[in-house]
């Protein structure tokens, strides 16, 4: 099990054709996982970045 960083969750926000071949990448390679952290700081900076 791999798990994903907050890094993986803003490059999906800020460029996902960026990251698609690592996310088809770890697609294949089975389960992958987060914290609640990571969750929490992506969604803070996509806040942030909708309200500029």
């Amino acid at each position: 099990m791999k798990c994903i960083d907050t890094t993986y969750f803003v490059d999906l926000i800020r460029r996902p054709s960026a990251i698609r071949a690592v996310t088809q990448k770890l697609d294949k390679e089975g389960v992958h996982a987060t914290t609640v952290f990571n969750v929490y700081e992506a969604l803070f900076g996509a806040d942030a970045l909708k309200k500029n």
